[in-house]
């Protein structure tokens, strides 16, 4: 794969094929000056604060609330990635169908409903009864929402906060688990899904979130990522 970007942001052992970032000393981005680099259409929706990347999960017209890092080619077989998450607030609104994702993907400016290859850690909320799920989800050639996934039993809400480990552990398999804290020991819950062998030729890891329908009363929640850990070329350590 390639190697990654150095610069004074990003800590990682030369000998390793490995990423970290918690997000120190990040100055709020904009689409100019942007490390994390945001859909250039929101760049005020995705927000790298001190120690945090947050994102902001809700339905707007023609907005998808992306924002994604460039690893260059990552394995097609293996790769761990780990991270602290927390839901630090969540409105319900009156709407439906509010989704949003940390993945891994194929392309960096696609949006929600465009065909892609990727895996995911998916959310879902709103104040129909029924739409408060998180899901480990996968798709090759399909839309953010469409592919194939794995239902938590984990209900979305309010300062939700886990250790999250994500790996790709063959061609094949894919594995979330919510661990309640970064000792990654016994998980709160672990989920599997089946991935396409052609999904492949993943670069990107990052946000996004659809933007189907406008109005005040949407909702809207933050995610906010930090502790940022990636291996590539492995599925466990």
């Amino acid at each position: 794969m390639s190697n990654f970007l150095v610069n004074s942001f990003i800590e990682f052992p030369v000998d390793e094929d490995f990423f970290f970032d918690d997000f120190d000393d990040y100055a709020t981005q904009g689409a100019a000056n942007a490390v994390w680099v945001p859909a250039s259409s929101s760049p005020s929706f995705v927000v790298i604060a001190s120690d945090l990347l947050r994102c902001v999960t809700e339905r707007q017209s023609n907005q998808d609330t992306r924002c994604k890092y460039d690893f260059g080619l990552i394995d097609d077989t293996a790769f761990l990635l780990r991270y602290h998450f927390k839901v630090s607030t969540l409105t319900l609104g009156t709407s439906g169908g509010k989704l949003g994702c940390f993945a891994v993907f194929d392309n960096l400016d696609s949006s929600w409903l465009t065909n892609q290859d990727y895996i995911s850690f998916q959310w879902a909320f709103s104040s129909y009864s029924g739409e408060d799920d998180y899901y480990i989800r996968t798709g090759n050639g399909a839309s953010l929402q469409g592919g194939t996934s794995t239902l938590f039993s984990e209900a979305v809400s309010v300062n939700d906060e886990w250790d999250v480990q994500m790996s790709r552990n063959s061609a094949t398999t894919a594995t979330l688990g919510l661990f309640p804290n970064d000792s990654f020991g016994t998980p709160d819950e672990t989920q599997n899904v089946t991935v396409s062998s052609s999904c492949i030729n993943l670069r990107y890891i990052g946000t996004n979130s659809n933007g189907l329908t406008a109005g005040t009363s949407a909702g809207t929640a933050d995610m906010d990522i930090t502790v940022f850990k990636f291996w590539d070329g492995i599925s466990s350590i």
